[in-house]
């Protein structure tokens, strides 16, 4: 018999794994305009030179 005095335990939903490192389309021309707009770090010109 099953009391019904206690809630049924729930199980936990399992997630598909996220791919928020994965580049699309939107993505990409976000960043490239981004890019464009502010032009490199410091850091990256500082590559460029060596």
């Amino acid at each position: 018999m099953i009391n019904a005095d206690k809630p049924k335990r729930a199980s936990r939903k399992t997630l598909p794994p996220s791919r928020c490192w994965f580049m699309t389309k939107r993505k990409q021309i976000v960043k490239d305009v981004v890019r464009e707009m502010c032009g490199l770090a410091p850091y990256e010109k500082r590559v460029m030179e060596l």
